[in-house]
């Protein structure tokens, strides 16, 4: 129905812890029954916190991830993957461990039974799924239920529709699958307890107890109950631990115990002691001893990758928090995308994720660079400003030299006179009158002897006026 990944939850101060992610299969996404009972496994397991319960942190919905669910990272196996292994290595599992493992998981239980609302209403949650499969065992020794998917409590949100049998058959309890009752009994936390006395007969054998080739044999060999008891398959065990699985797989509810820890009592008072903590750690290195380094191996490249990731964005955080890079840190805050060309190889080493140091000369090449830049841009604008005023200095001489020309032509002295109206200077200089002939403007006509003779000089002055250049503003 879903699939685990394994995470990390980051927090400030460098913060952060595995967390495992729970996400259903998109393809189930669409079932609305089936997103309503993953969703019960998140509400009702919220707020229980036990030694014993996989705890459940958040839950929400992603594109990409679809539902999920983020749980408490065990670093351990399930019960089923255990024996499994047993089975190869040829270590298999003492009673003592056995027993405890069951009494861990008959606490997480009890805690489940007792759960209640915030307001202390109690949410009678009976989980319907115990099986070797959801009892995770870690590392440091102590076994936890999981997944409660299925689980039945009076505020769900679903209800199982009339003639809907959910559970494994080789652990439910005859109440839950009704079959040859006419009046099946309500279901209630017991039924849990019915399963959790398969699963330690299951323990101490090493055997299944009543699978059969289908689910039909197997609810039939469950209701007429076919089955040795434990110390008839293994003589080591003592007798007294008979009649305790015996009560816990009764048929009918009534008879089986009260609640887990009333099986846990039995247990502890059947003369066969249980182990501790660290002796089921030491069975379970010894037993995937393997997988653990294979899996620490994993957890440790992950680790690394992490730490190059958080390292990478720290470095352009520095990098985007000066005042040039503001607009940059706007738009990726805006948009999620960090665009390569913005940063160089700071945004290749974000996004790549592959370990790498952060190069420590950057900042320094990117000032050099910075000014460098400066520099010849000044350069440029130097240039420019040397080429616009050498322009206008030649405009100015050339127009003078003309002027001058014009004038010892006998050209009337016109201020701002240039080439550009050397048609206008001819044709004012044939039309003057000659020389020494009367004129009441002074500097009306200017030839060559005029000047010579003390003539006014009004007109050269004129012509000497330098012109006014206009620059650009910005120079």
């Amino acid at each position: 129905m879903a699939t685990v990944y394994v995470g990390r939850a980051r927090g400030a101060a460098g913060f952060g812890r595995l967390v495992a992610i729970k996400c259903c299969h998109k393809h189930l996404r669409s079932d609305e029954d089936f997103a309503r009972m993953f969703l019960d496994e998140a509400r009702l397991v919220a707020e229980l916190r036990h030694p014993n319960v996989v705890s459940t942190l958040d839950f929400g919905e992603d594109e990409a991830l679809s539902l999920y669910i983020v749980m408490e990272f065990v670093d351990g196996f399930s019960v089923q993957q255990l024996q499994r292994m047993a089975k190869h290595t040829s270590v298999p599992m003492p009673a003592p461990v056995a027993l405890r493992i069951v009494i861990d998981a008959l606490q997480g239980l009890q805690a489940a039974h007792d759960h209640a609302d915030p307001k202390g209403k109690p949410l009678h949650i009976v989980h319907r799924d115990v099986s070797p499969q959801n009892i995770l065992l870690g590392v440091d020794g102590v076994a936890r239920i999981m997944d409660f998917g299925i689980a039945r409590a009076e505020s769900r949100l679903t209800h199982t529709r009339d003639g809907n049998i959910k559970g494994k058959a080789a652990y439910m309890a005859p109440e839950q699958h009704g079959l040859l009752m006419d009046n099946p009994p309500p279901l209630t936390h017991r039924a849990d307890l019915y399963s959790m006395g398969v699963v330690l007969w299951e323990l101490l054998v090493g055997k299944r107890l009543f699978q059969r080739e289908n689910d039909a044999q197997t609810l039939a060999a469950a209701i007429r109950h076919e089955y040795v008891p434990a110390s008839e398959s293994v003589p080591t065990l003592p007798a007294s631990i008979d009649p305790v699985i015996a009560k816990a797989i009764a048929s009918n509810p009534d008879d089986r115990f009260a609640d887990a820890n009333g099986f846990i009592e039995a247990i502890e008072g059947c003369g066969l002691a249980a182990g501790s903590s660290r002796d089921v750690s030491k069975w379970v290195r010894a037993v995937a001893n393997e997988q653990i380094e294979k899996r620490n191996a994993v957890l440790r490249q992950f680790a690394e990758e992490d730490a190059t990731a958080e390292e990478a964005d720290e470095f352009i955080d520095r990098v985007l928090t000066s005042a040039t890079n503001a607009r940059l840190r706007e738009e990726i805050e805006a948009t999620g995308n960090v665009p390569k060309e913005a940063l160089g190889e700071t945004i290749d080493l974000r996004m790549s994720g592959v370990p790498e140091s952060v190069p420590a000369k950057a900042p320094r090449r990117r000032s050099v660079a910075l000014a460098a830049g400066t520099f010849a841009m000044v350069l440029a604008v130097g240039a420019v400003y040397a080429m616009t005023r050498d322009s206008a200095n030649n405009t100015t001489r050339a127009s003078t030299d003309e002027l001058r020309t014009a004038a010892d032509a006998g050209a009337p002295a016109r201020p701002g006179a240039s080439a550009n109206n050397a048609h206008t200077i001819n044709s004012t200089v044939n039309s003057q009158p000659p020389i020494g002939a009367s004129s009441s403007d002074a500097g009306a006509a200017i030839g060559p002897s005029a000047l010579g003779e003390g003539a006014p000089d009004a007109g050269v002055r004129a012509i000497r006026r330098r012109p006014r250049v206009f620059r650009p503003r910005f120079l």
